[in-house]
């Protein structure tokens, strides 16, 4: 009979506002658990972090500290409480963290079997100067601290290969313990019933205060990586060929000043929806001509499989898991843009706007064709699939 497990999965600090993180320990806490893994949650302490968040130079400086310092004591000091209770009920310990960003406190953690959910790798990449972005020595000493603390895990897990590769790379060697989890969805969306869909929808935009309008719909933060300024010039592109194109609604983070005010040069009428209700979410995506996500990269990328899921055509570039997990069925597969350069993707632009403009006229028997495969393709990423990933990579840790 093998020895039941349990295990002590860290969350990121009370004071990192990542939804993403927390939806997916909650799938990771239901997965392990329909497994008969006992799994106890650890938020790390961070008082000294939490107390300057409001101070941003302040914060980063401290909470730098802290996580290396006294947070990382005071994990230790839960975690060997678990480990002791754990061994006193016959059962195996692993700790795993729920995100890279944790590695920082690795330090804490020798003696114990490790694993990480490595999501991606962008900000490792962002600091070593690719895509043009600047980074101060701040970030890239967090980043280098965070690395150093990933090569001492046992284990890792990623939801796509593209962040297999980038963790490769990083940390040759890894790819051999390293396991494969492709995400779920993190709740459920369908395609909504037709024959409710424009009574729910009129309902939703009255909140804005007009009747529903064709629109293209974008779900996801502002970070540089989201390529929103890639986005608006390609909105601007569509509207000189076509001055009936739809609005842009961006789900997520507003647009900043900067961008609302490029998107009212370009005579691109836009609005934005801010954290919706699952159901609410479901009806933007059934109803949107399509949804745009023009990343440069991702770590998976879920708002593709929730609109793939709802029935939506997608349109995206081929950069890393979007590619790798959507490029097949997705409605238009655009190149990435080389840069984040305003002249790049204003070029980007001008040279995707055509297939966009030909998926919005397509028909409606040449739409379904596109929903019906991307709806097969959603059926992939399970529940089960996703457990069998995580449970293969606790098995890494010896």
């Amino acid at each position: 009979m093998e020895k039941k497990l349990t295990v002590a999965l860290i969350k990121p600090f009370d004071y990192q506002p990542f939804k993403s993180i927390k939806l997916l320990c909650e799938l990771i806490v239901r997965a392990l658990t329909s497994a008969e893994v006992e799994v106890v949650t650890v938020t790390p302490d961070g008082f000294l972090g939490e107390a300057t968040k409001g101070i941003k130079g302040l914060h980063r400086a401290v909470a730098s500290i802290e996580r290396m310092t006294l947070s990382a004591v005071f994990l230790r000091a839960k975690l060997n409480r678990m480990e002791r209770e754990a061994r006193a009920s016959k059962r195996d310990f692993v700790v795993l963290l729920s995100d890279q960003s944790l590695g920082v406190l690795t330090n804490a953690l020798s003696g114990f079997r490790v694993a990480a959910f490595v999501n991606d790798l962008i900000s490792f990449r962002a600091t070593s100067d690719e895509y043009g972005q600047k980074s101060g020595w701040g970030q890239k000493f967090n980043q280098r601290v965070n690395l150093a603390g990933l090569h001492c895990c046992n284990a890792y897990i990623t939801p796509s290969e593209a962040t297999a590769n980038d963790l490769e790379t990083l940390i040759p060697g890894s790819r051999a313990s390293t396991s494969l989890a492709p995400l779920p969805l993190s709740q459920t969306l369908a395609p909504f019933p037709a024959d409710e869909l424009p009574a729910r929808l009129n309902r939703l935009w009255r909140q804005k205060g007009i009747s529903t309008p064709p629109y293209i719909l974008h779900v996801g933060s502002g970070a540089w990586y989201k390529n929103r300024l890639g986005l608006i010039h390609l909105l601007i592109a569509l509207k000189k060929n076509n001055p009936s194109v739809p609005a842009l609604v961006f789900v997520g983070s507003p647009p900043t000043e900067d961008e609302a005010s490029l998107l009212k040069s370009g005579g691109v009428i836009f609005y934005h929806f801010g954290d919706l209700a699952s159901g609410d979410l479901n009806i933007l995506y059934s109803a949107s001509a399509c949804v745009i996500l023009p990343s440069l990269i991702e770590g998976f990328g879920w708002p593709a499989l929730e609109a793939i899921s709802c029935g939506t055509p997608l349109v995206i570039t081929d950069t890393s898991a979007l590619g790798e997990y959507f490029g097949e069925v997705a409605a238009i597969l655009l190149p990435t843009p080389q840069s984040i350069d305003e002249k790049n993707q204003i070029s980007w632009a001008a040279a995707s706007a055509e297939a966009v403009q030909i998926l919005l006229a397509l028909t409606a028997e040449e739409r379904r064709v596109i929903v019906a495969r991307g709806l097969s393709h959603a059926k992939a990423f399970t529940p089960e699939r996703f457990r069998e990933g995580l449970l293969r990579g606790l098995s890494l840790c010896g």
